[in-house]
């Protein structure tokens, strides 16, 4: 089992809680005054780890490399352990008054391969250390994967390494797999340090540590942006409670074809005992992603468009979980969408298959769309009719569906809701992480029956997970973690609980 161990420290981020979570806490005295360990030790009963980066290894420390060994080696007399950088701190004077024992031997960079990185390893280890970190400048999440490959042949316990970075976010999690003792994460979404790094809350809540089982089956959420997305909070949390070897990482990246040359159709997981098993895919992956798989839903045929990549033995098969996401409340709300009138706004790929599928169960449905050209696109492969979105007014429908990103941080949707026939129904394909967006506000406040976000997200998690691994994902579970009504048919999705982290205290304690 792995243990969240080091963490990066500011002078803003002391106040917080989130530290009492790790057994090492990282001291980053470049980003700082010099910082005073006694004042930690009451909030925080692990080991200190003194850091001094360099701007040459990212940092902010410029001075002069005596000033610096005297720095580290007065740093030795006061916390538990010393971060030494590999290409510079390694001599004699310093190595004399830190002990082998209390040494973290560090490099940070670009690396052209893994065996870069073993020649590193070979040269710093005729110095000893508790631990040996590598953290890799990556340009993308395929590139990110030498730092696995590099764990997998070195079989060291005292070997770190991961890629910096949201695209190195999955090698983070992955690192305990393959023997990596240590996993890091920041202390705090406005902690300067580690920028595009996990926070320890996100590593806890998102990825089960410091619990960390045994990983055989992989899966995905590919796409960009999507570093909000729930998606892998809520199914590590099922495969969590499943007690499976299976993890749900994040691979942020719009270059589709360039991850499943590297990741997938090279079989590097499978030459390191892991297995893909499948990607949901978001914006702007859908439409590629259906070109890798061969077999595809008729929707997804239709429609250009796929959000879920399952493999089924060696193939992979596209499908489509969007209306489920609609659906599931439709009949609950007692919705009657046959002959409806609806307008569904954004010809994205959710908005073209949940048009599609509208327009199947005998919706009349009309295309909306800010940009004239992918509507017509729209227009003419589903043959459905399309409005520009200035043109576009709500009077006389009975239905909106926001299938654009709009809303996700407090933006308005510039369409007059008022204009809709009363009792409508408004749908909002986007989830806020503050609440409810407003869209859904104003549309509750109109008295409209309205599906928000959170709600759809529900009801194609639980579809997903189900396709990706053949059980039935725990609805009171997930229902837990976005914050929904465990009981009762809850169709409007409002927030019962607007603190994360209390959701985190309920789950640690299951």
């Amino acid at each position: 089992m792995a243990t969240i161990r080091s963490l990066s420290c500011t002078s803003e981020a002391r106040n917080g809680s989130d530290w009492k979570l790790a057994d090492w806490l990282e001291i980053r005295a470049d980003l700082m005054p010099e910082p005073d360990p006694i004042a930690v030790r009451p909030s925080f009963d692990g080991r200190l780890l003194y850091s001094l980066r360099s701007c040459r290894a990212g940092g902010r420390d410029d001075s002069p490399i005596c000033t610096r060994h005297r720095r580290l080696q007065e740093a030795a007399r006061r916390v538990d352990l010393v971060d030494l950088e590999g290409e510079q701190d390694l001599v004699p004077e310093t190595l004399t008054r830190i002990s082998s024992e209390r040494r973290v031997i560090s490099w940070y960079g670009q690396a052209r391969d893994e065996q870069t990185l073993h020649q590193l390893l070979r040269r710093f280890s005729r110095t000893e250390a508790l631990l040996y970190r590598f953290e890799i400048t990556c340009s993308s999440v395929e590139e990110a994967i030498i730092t696995l490959q590099f764990l997998n042949r070195a079989k060291r316990p005292d070997v770190i390494a991961y890629a910096a970075g949201p695209v190195g976010v999955w090698t983070r999690v992955l690192a305990p797999r393959f023997g990596a003792p240590f996993v890091f994460g920041r202390l705090g979404e406005d902690s300067e340090d580690g920028a595009g790094s996990p926070t320890v809350f996100e590593l806890a809540q998102d990825y089960g540590f410091p619990e960390f089982r045994a990983v055989s089956e992989l899966f995905a959420i590919v796409g960009e942006p999507i570093s909000g997305s729930l998606s892998p909070r809520l199914h590590n949390a099922a495969h969590l409670h499943a007690g499976t070897g299976r993890v749900f990482l994040s691979f942020p990246t719009s270059a589709f074809e360039s991850l499943w040359t590297g990741l997938v159709s090279s079989q590097v997981f499978e030459s390191m005992g892991l297995t893909l098993k499948g990607m949901t895919v978001a914006s702007p992956n859908k439409q590629t992603a259906l070109g890798f798989s061969r077999r595809a839903t008729l929707l997804c045929r239709k429609c250009c468009a796929s959000n879920l990549l399952v493999r089924q033995n060696e193939t992979w098969r596209a499908c489509t979980t969007e209306p489920y996401g609609i659906f599931r409340y439709t009949g609950r709300a007692n919705v009657n969408l046959p002959r409806s009138k609806v307008a569904v706004i954004g010809c994205g790929g959710s908005g073209r298959v949940t048009a599609a599928a509208l327009a199947r169960a005998g919706a009349h449905v009309t295309l909306v769309n800010r940009s004239s050209d992918r509507g017509k696109w729209a227009n003419r492969l589903l043959g459905l009719p399309f409005v520009p979105l200035k043109e576009f007014s709500p009077r006389g429908y009975s239905g909106i569906v926001n299938a654009t990103p709009v809303g996700r941080y407090g933006e308005e949707l510039p369409i007059e809701l008022a204009n809709l026939n009363p009792g409508s129904l408004v749908v909002d394909l986007v989830y806020s992480h503050s609440g409810t967006t407003p869209l859904a506000t104003t549309a509750h406040a109109l008295g409209h029956t309205v599906i928000e976000g959170r709600n759809v997200l529900l009801a194609q998690t639980m579809r997903q997970y189900g396709l990706m691994t053949g059980e039935t994902m725990p609805e009171s579970l997930v229902r837990g973690l976005l914050w929904l009504q465990i009981n009762g048919n809850n169709a409007s999705g409002r927030l019962d609980n607007d603190h994360p982290k209390a959701e985190l205290c309920k789950r640690r304690a299951m």
